[in-house]
């Protein structure tokens, strides 16, 4: 166990997405915090933790998908449609105990507030992209304090 909170920074670069998929878990593994996280059970041993860098020099070259991916091909896609395509929106029902949001709907209709008009976030970050390749302004945000600090299933990607 660490006995510091402090998170290792790990900067790597990658031919490929690949590449980049398994030295990013093989270095987290390697070089992150062991730390026991909210989610463990008694016996589990600690998760390993870091902030991890990654730049892709190809990220169209081949291989883009590492054959070792959890779950397979099929899984992928499925979660491909989930996250852009926004298959599993109809899911969204916290009072009737089913999900409480998407990763579409928080990427293709972001509201800050209840108040606030959706913003697409995926269609800003294609056309940030379009004008200037590598900006830094092609962001996107899953997070929402108000919701997910308190949440118990908060969302995992956070940013883009």
């Amino acid at each position: 166990m660490s006995d510091s909170l402090t998170l290792p920074v790990i900067h790597l670069q990658a031919a490929n997405l690949a590449e980049g998929w398994e030295r990013a878990v093989v270095a987290t593994w390697e070089r992150g915090a062991r730390i026991a996280t909210q989610y463990d059970k008694p016996d589990d041993p600690p998760s390993r933790d870091a902030t991890l860098v990654l730049s892709v020099v190809d990220p169209f070259a081949e291989p883009r998908i590492h054959r070792a991916l959890p779950g397979g091909i099929y899984d992928l896609e499925v979660y491909r449609q989930e996250v852009v395509d926004g298959i599993h929106d109809d899911w969204i029902d916290p009072e009737a105990g089913k999900w409480s949001y998407t990763y579409h709907k928080r990427l293709a209709a972001y509201r800050p507030s209840s108040s606030d008009e959706p913003i697409n976030q995926l269609e800003l970050i294609v056309d940030e992209l379009a004008q200037a390749p590598h900006t830094r302004r092609a962001q996107a945000i899953l997070w929402k304090p108000g919701t997910d600090n308190r949440g118990e299933h908060p969302p995992c990607l956070q940013r883009i």
